[in-house]
Parts: C-alpha cells; structure tokens; sequence
C-alpha cells in the first residue's frame, strides 16, 4: 500500500513539473501564430500555478506589446529585467515599450552613493550575495584547517593568508548582503496601469495637482495612507499623492 501512495505522489509531482511547461510550449505556439491573447493567457495560468521566470515575464511583455497594451507589457518586461538583468533582449525590449510611453520624464542624476550601489551592490542579487558569504566561511574554514594540519612553513603561511583573505571577503560580502536586503525592502518600484491619473498635494480627490502621469510610467512608491492612497516618486524627484489602483507594484 506504502508503495502505491509513493508511486501516486510521484507521479502527480511529474504532472505537476510537466503542466506548465506544456503550457509554456502552447503559449509560445499561440504566439507565433499571432493569437496573443490566448498566448497572454496560456502564460498566465502558468504564473497562477505559482511558477514564474525570466523567460515567462519576458513572453508576457511580448504578447502584451504585440496588442499595443503599453503598461502590461513594461510591467512583464520590468520583472524580466529583475530576474535577468543583464539579458540584451529584455533590456532592448523594455527601451522600445518605454519609448511607447507619454510621459517623457528625465531621471535625476545618480548621486555618488548612486554610482556605488549600481557598481557594487547591485551587480549581485542578495541570494547570490549570501552563497557568496557563505562560501566565504567554507574557505576561510578549510584554509585554517589546512594551515593546523599541515607540513612546511610555505604551506602553512600560504593557507593562513588565504584564511584571513577569505574572512575579510566574508565580511564584506556579509555586509553588503545586509545592505542590499535594505535596498530591496525600501525599493518598491510600480508601473502606472491606469490610461491617464493625476498625482495630488495630498491623500485626497480635493487638494491640488502636482502633474499628469500615463499608462507606463515608472514610479516608486514611498509610503501608503489607509490603503488607498499612496505617495510615489517619479523619476525626476517629484513626490504626490496617487490612488493604490492607478498601479502596480513590480
């Protein structure tokens, strides 16, 4: 009986991996066919499933940008371009749906802390900074181990350099790994869904406007009041006050 339950499980576990890759396979055949709606749809009961990748998002924003529907589609492009930010395709894409965009809103110069974060910290994602950390400890482990049980005066110092030289990587990389925890918690990037919306002085219909936003733009979400409001910031430093439905957050 324990054998037949363990047969049952695996096999429902196949069919589990097997689903949304067929569905993959189906969204990208409906694509090329030109049928995007039934790609958009093939993908996305793939992410209702709970699976989710570069590739998906990056599909999504294809289908969504063959309807014209400019929001969705740097929506999907944006979260592509978190899990595979260095991937041409998803950076050359997401210029050509931006360029799509009204709003023409010219960045902030990156400040000198800016420059290090982009240089340094977010050249790794914080899963790859922690392996980093970790590996860190192994060798400085080993290292001081070969040092205690090793012969010769060459390998013995040899080993203990590479120890010290592997704790002080531990403790840059751990450090870092904190402070890109930080910068993810605090960084709350969304896209704009709503055609036309305006962001407000305050928490309400009634106070003055600040400036028009469209559909795709890209904004940062600074805090919320009572869930339906939120304050944001476009990418020129303005700050106003927005309804939580005009967005996404990515």
């Amino acid at each position: 009986m324990k054998k037949v339950i363990f047969c049952l499980l695996f096999l429902a576990s196949f069919l589990t991996v097997g689903q949304p890759n067929d569905l993959f396979e189906k969204g990208n055949a409906y694509y090329i066919e030109g049928n995007y709606q039934k790609a958009i749809d093939a993908y996305q009961s793939i992410l209702d499933s709970g699976q989710h990748s570069g590739e998906l998002y990056f599909n999504l924003g294809n289908a969504y940008y063959k309807q014209e529907a400019i929001a969705p589609s740097i929506f999907y492009y944006e979260k592509a371009k978190l899990m595979l930010p260095k991937d041409e395709e998803v950076i050359n894409n997401l210029s050509y749906a931006n360029n799509r965009t009204i709003d023409n809103i010219a960045p902030m110069p990156a400040s000198f802390w800016d420059s290090l974060n982009d240089a340094i910290v977010n050249k790794l994602t914080l899963n790859q900074w922690a392996k980093l950390s970790v590996a860190m400890v192994l060798l400085c482990v080993l290292s001081f181990s070969f040092f205690i049980w090793s012969d010769g005066s060459v390998r013995k110092r040899f080993s203990f350099i590479l120890a010290i030289v592997a704790m002080f990587a531990f403790g840059v990389s751990l450090t870092l790994t904190f402070h890109k925890n930080n910068l993810d918690k605090n960084n709350r990037p969304a896209i704009i869904f709503d055609r036309q919306n305006s962001l407000s002085t305050e928490p309400n219909s009634l106070s003055d406007k600040v400036i028009d936003v469209h559909e795709g733009l890209k904004v940062f979400v600074l805090e919320y009041y009572d869930s339906e409001w939120a304050k944001v910031e476009l990418p020129d430093g303005k700050t106003g006050w927005i309804k939580s439905s005009a967005f996404r957050l990515l």
